[in-house]
């Protein structure tokens, strides 16, 4: 019977790992400011990595005046790289000790490298903590599963936990993971789910400190649904606002605006206008937060939006949409808006 000693040489290549000594390849990894270069063994690499062995083979490997090989990963950062080299110099990887983004970084970096048993290893802890990876960072999460056909038992544990969690990984950031979400086609579902929780939570949007960046055709996606549940005057407040943060220039107070800044203002909103139900908003809110931007409509829609205040049963010519949730329809006696005009 032959006697093993698997301890002797796997403490022969922790000690190779930790000294460096006579090492042959040298790795460069990151990008400026964190570029470090990595003494290795290419030998120890090539024998554990088909990738390795690919790149340190004579017909790819460059090598400096010194006569290292050189190979360059600037998309793989040190710190990523030190956990690889760990793991194919003594077979050690330790998940404790690392937080959330690096254990992501390794996976899509194992996977680069073709390093299966170590892909296998990360994926597994990834789905028993799925949760907790996806309330860390769930865009760097999602991008990685979609990205990667490699993952599939990790995208199907990710789409089904984000989809029972949806709401309080919208609270974190909704404008980013609306974006990432809306880019993607295999996002539907998310994207389905997603929505259907702002249209009845439109608070989780509107009162985000970073509203302003939505991005156009997600603003426009939103405000097109009839289950949208939120009064059209805080549609319309929220819509300017969005409008008037996209130019530095203009002043706080709409009393200031010259014809240049609403005709700027139009065309930053003209293909999100048409959503607005402005026949949904009674005569009193709408003389206090749409007769000051008037600028912006064309006459026909604002003439036809007081012939429905004033002419018992009128149906709307323009912008005529069923009500939306959340709008409330109020007559008001004509009077008032004489008044306002007047002024």
């Amino acid at each position: 019977m032959a006697t093993t000693y698997f301890n002797d040489l796997a403490d022969d290549f922790k000690t190779l790992y930790e000294t460096k000594e006579d090492y042959d390849a040298i790795i460069i990894t990151g990008e400026e400011p964190n570029i470090k270069e990595l003494q290795v063994h290419s030998f120890i690499l090539r024998t554990r990595s088909s990738y390795f062995r690919s790149a340190f083979s004579s017909n790819w490997a460059e090598r400096n005046n010194n006569g290292h090989l050189i190979l360059k990963k600037p998309n793989i950062s040190a710190l990523v790289f030190e956990i690889i080299l760990k793991y194919l110099y003594c077979g050690i990887v330790d998940f404790q000790n690392q937080n959330n983004e690096t254990i992501l970084e390794l996976l899509f970096a194992a996977d680069e490298l073709g390093i299966q048993r170590l892909i296998d290893s990360v994926q597994e802890f990834v789905i028993k903590n799925c949760h907790k990876f996806l309330q860390s960072n769930p865009i760097k999460m999602l991008d990685i599963v979609i990205c990667n056909n490699s993952f599939n038992e990790l995208k199907k544990i990710s789409l089904e936990t984000f989809n029972k969690n949806c709401r309080d990984f919208l609270r974190q950031d909704p404008i980013k993971l609306l974006h990432f979400i809306n880019r993607h086609e295999a996002f539907n579902e998310l994207k389905k789910v997603s929505l259907e929780i702002i249209f009845e939570n439109p608070e989780l949007l509107f009162n985000s400190g970073e509203f302003v960046s939505l991005e156009k055709d997600v603003l426009a996606l939103i405000l097109k649904r009839d289950d949208l549940d939120m009064k059209e005057t805080e549609i319309w407040k929220q819509l300017i606002k969005w409008g008037v943060a996209k130019h530095s220039t203009f002043q706080s107070d709409v009393k200031k605006f010259t014809s240049n800044d609403f005709e700027t203002l139009e065309k930053t909103l003209h293909e999100l206008i048409q959503f607005v139900r402005f026949h949904q908003i009674n005569g009193e809110e709408f003389m206090l937060e749409v007769w000051p931007f008037r600028n912006l409509f064309p006459d026909k829609l604002i003439e036809d939006i007081f012939r429905c205040y004033l002419v018992s049963n009128a149906v709307p010519l323009y912008h005529a949409f069923p009500i939306r949730e959340g709008n409330i329809s109020i007559k008001i006696d004509p009077s008032i808006i004489n008044k306002r005009i007047a002024l």
